[in-house]
């Protein structure tokens, strides 16, 4: 039995058209949606009313033109709240959304996009900057030390990545991915659109899964090619990646 029945090629169609159009990763955009909603359009916060794909609060989804209530939003399918979605991240798309970490800052503190986008910069700090947000989100705060840092967003995120359904969530994308362009003429090809796809880009440069995390591999790799390592595929690191599998002959697509 299928764990995605909710989700309608339509939305995997909407999901591409969006990311492509605000040059996000789809699979970072799923990624959020997962850490927020489960990727299910009928979500909702008991406490806030917040709803949907990304948990719009009632007064986003009024300045987005939605002019019904919460629970009618939760009743449109995953698609139609797709539109949503592109136009509450199209402002801040030339702002670079270039990881999970960077989507996830759009809907939990789109103010702090301007502090930067390394793992290490701290957001939310009890007693500084951002400071009224830090105990309604505490649990994001792994290491106790009374800050919430880009990489710690990432970590949220990733920590998604292992149920069932996100499984067949990447599955379907790949395949849709594969469906919509006819790279499926090229069974070999590692697609570099989708988070699985980077992982298994830098396992055949030799960071295997049984010694490596998604986020350890691409630290280890950043430092082999002289990047910063902070576990984030932002440009540099994507065109490095690139170089490296065009060195060794590894067929891509992007």
């Amino acid at each position: 039995m299928s764990l995605t029945d909710d989700l309608s090629d339509a939305f995997f169609q909407g999901l591409l058209d969006m990311t492509d159009r605000l040059q996000i990763n789809p699979t970072d955009m799923l990624g959020v949606m997962m850490a927020e909603s489960n990727v299910k359009a009928n979500a909702q916060n008991a406490s806030s009313d917040a709803s949907g794909l990304i948990q719009f609060l009632p007064s986003t989804l009024k300045h987005l033109g939605w002019t019904g209530a919460p629970k009618s939003f939760r009743q449109l399918s995953a698609a139609q709240q797709v539109p949503y979605v592109e136009a509450h991240f199209q402002p801040y798309a030339p702002q670079g959304l270039g990881s999970a970490a960077r989507v996830y800052q759009v809907v939990f503190l789109p103010s702090s996009l301007k502090l930067g986008s390394s793992s290490s910069t701290v957001i939310v700090k009890k007693g500084g900057v951002n400071s009224a947000v830090y105990d309604g989100n505490r649990g994001l705060d792994t290491d106790f030390n009374g800050t919430i840092t880009v990489g710690e967003l990432q970590k949220a995120i990733e920590r998604k990545y292992n149920s069932a359904r996100w499984q067949e969530i990447m599955q379907r994308l790949a395949g849709f991915i594969s469906d919509s362009d006819g790279s499926s003429d090229n069974v070999d090809a590692i697609d570099l659109r989708t988070q699985t796809g980077v992982f298994d880009a830098l396992e055949a440069l030799g960071f295997d899964r049984q010694s490596y995390t998604y986020t350890t591999a691409v630290r280890a790799f950043q430092r082999r090619s002289g990047l910063t390592a902070d576990g984030v595929v932002g440009p540099r690191t994507r065109t490095a990646l690139i170089d490296a599998l065009d060195e060794n002959g590894i067929p891509y697509v992007l």
